[in-house]
């Protein structure tokens, strides 16, 4: 697993934090089954293990709260599907990614508000001899008792193959 120490490399995670924590909208914490979407472009450069690789696609998260009345327990539905195409900096190879990602989180409500973490793994394809890698995510989700969602990355790495 390699870290990202590279300067290119950190701003790509800040323009990934904008995307996301420009992300606010609200739910309403009490009809059950309400779903809050979020489209975004993505542009962003990468380090996959060889090169840097400029990334461009669409983005789509969207979260579900149940509340189980008997407990105070919400159930998260969450969802996010990512794909799009890149190309490598110094050799103008091919990559293309995609991500289509499910899970159920159970929750309790605390001081008005809930979070998780969340670990989302996308595989970046190389076209030809361009290499295959992994992108490593580990995000902090947060629904605050306004219902505003916020989603910051907390780690970021890389694993090659």
């Amino acid at each position: 697993m390699k870290n990202f120490p590279h300067v290119p490399i950190m701003m790509a995670f800040m323009a990934v934090f904008f995307v996301f924590s420009n992300m606010s909208g609200s739910i309403d914490l009490n009809p059950p089954g309400e779903v809050l979407e979020y489209n975004a472009d993505l542009d962003l450069y990468l380090d996959n293990c060889v090169e840097q690789v400029h990334l461009t696609g669409k983005l789509t998260s969207k979260f579900r709260l149940d509340k189980n009345p008997e407990d105070n327990q919400y159930k998260t539905n969450f969802h996010l599907t990512a794909h799009g195409v890149g190309e490598g900096l110094v050799s103008g190879k091919k990559y293309s990614y995609s991500e289509n990602r499910a899970e159920i989180i159970h929750s309790t409500l605390i001081n008005g508000h809930f979070n998780f973490i969340s670990k989302s793994k996308v595989k970046l394809i190389g076209r030809g001899s361009a290499p295959n890698s992994e992108m490593i995510f580990t995000l902090h989700i947060t629904i605050n008792a306004n219902g505003e969602l916020v989603v910051v990355i907390i780690d970021a790495s890389s694993e090659c193959s």
